[in-house]
Formats: C-alpha cells, structure tokens, sequence
C-alpha cells in the first residue's frame, strides 16, 4: 500500500520537478533530490511501527526524491545527442536494470543479517557515497558547458522545438500520451512491486524470489539498450508496441499459473 501513496508524491511533484529543471537547470535538481531521496531511506530506517508515519515516509519519499527519476536524466542526456539520441537515452537509463538486477539478492542478504534498518540505512549510503559524488563530478549540462550563445546552431533549434502548454492540452496527443502512461505504468508498477511477494506466496523461498526480481532487472538492460536503438531507426510508437507486447503476454503468462 505504500506504493500508492508513492504514486500520489510524483502525481504531486513531477510538474514542480519539471518547472524546476527548466528554471534551475538539471543538475542542481538531481543533486537536490537525490539528498532528499536519502532522507527518506533514513526516515525508514527510523520506522517505529506507526502506520500513517510509514504512509507519509512513502509519500515524502517520492516528493523529495522525484529529481531522480528519468524526468531529470532524460533531460541531460537529450541535451547532449543530436544523432543517436534513442541508444543515448536507453545507455544511459539502464542504470536501473542493473540496480534492479543487484539490488534485491544484496538487499536481501543485509536484510537477514543485518535486518530492516540496516537495509534502508544502506540504501541512503549508497547515494550519499556513490551517486551524489558521480552527479557532482560526472554530470554537466549542455548549456552549462558552453553557453545560450555558444550552443551549436543544432542544439538551439532542438532547445526552441516543442509546443506551448495551451498547445499541447488542446491537442488529443497529449491525452493520449497521458492515457497509456497511466495503463502501462499501472500494470508494470502493480507487477513489479508485488513480484517477490507473488513469488514467495506461491511456494519460493526469498532468496528464491529475489533472484526471479534480479533476473528482471538484466531484461531491463537488454529492454532499455534494445528500445534505445530501435527508436533511433523507427517511429516511436511501433517501437512502444514492440516494447509492450511481451509484458501483456507475461501477465498473461502470470495470471494463468
């Protein structure tokens, strides 16, 4: 239940992050949320028990942390690649597979020998340690970099591309585009939030489940490479039902076992 009122933060603070990025540019907002998403790791870690503080910890969770969701780093990598933009984008945004392919059997190995708290106390030291330096270090901007007036003549038409928002809320794309969000991520967020849960209720140990969790995360990779390249040569909507159709079939898949 707590994924819902994870769900409800973003709802509440994608279109803040977003105005954000365009106000103060992409890396003060990762850098900031990425400090606001340990935070909250350490508020679960400092759990007593009470219910509506584990709600609100979800919620703040996602509230201070949503800078670190792809909003951010779709934005900085687009930035930089004029050709090749798809495989940019999915290079850079498989680094969730491979925390989805490592996390659950570490997690689930600290967790039975460590407990809980340690758990979510690690969580927030990997990206106090890890990603807050790489961001610091590592990730620069475009127009950081060179400059409004030294951008190359590419880089400017890409910036003044796009619709106003008036434009874009009277045209049925955008709609539509708010639509299948909403399907797929419904379906993949039910899905993959209560995989290990499914899994154990079916007979598997957690070490057992934590590996099928594990296994899911390389096909990310291969899904995000994959999807990457195909969008550079495609039209994105043929690569999107590509992309879709074996998830509908493994919940297919799922639901007759």
């Amino acid at each position: 239940s707590g994924i819902a009122f994870a769900s409800l933060g973003v709802l509440c603070s994608a279109w803040l992050a977003g105005a954000a990025i365009d106000r103060f540019g992409v890396r003060r907002v990762a850098l900031a949320s990425q400090a606001g998403l340990a935070l909250g790791f350490v508020g679960f870690a400092l759990q007593t028990g009470v219910e509506w503080l584990w709600y609100a910890n979800w919620f703040l969770l996602t509230l201070l942390g949503v800078g670190t969701t792809p909003i951010t780093w779709s934005r900085g990598i687009a930035a930089w690649f004029d050709r090749s933009r798809g495989l940019a984008l999915g290079l850079g945004l498989m680094g969730t597979g491979i925390t989805a392919f490592a996390a659950p059997p570490l997690m689930t190995a600290v967790v039975a020998s460590q407990g809980w708290r340690t758990g979510y106390a690690l969580c927030a030291a990997g990206i106090v340690l890890v990603a807050l330096p790489t961001t610091w270090f590592l990730f620069r901007e475009r127009t950081a970099v060179h400059g409004a007036g030294g951008a190359s003549p590419a880089a400017r038409a890409a910036e003044a591309e796009g619709l106003t928002l008036g434009e874009a809320l009277r045209g049925y794309r955008y709609w539509m585009i708010i639509a299948s969000f909403f399907l797929v991520s419904a379906a993949a967020t039910g899905l993959i939030s209560n995989l290990v849960p499914l899994l154990t209720d079916g007979g598997m140990s957690a070490a057992e489940a934590a590996g099928y969790a594990s296994l899911l995360g390389a096909f990310v990779v291969v899904g995000r490479l994959t999807a990457g390249w195909l969008l550079d040569r495609l039209w994105a909507p043929i690569v999107a039902l590509l992309v879709l159709a074996p998830t509908a079939i493994s919940s297919l898949l799922l639901q007759a076992e």
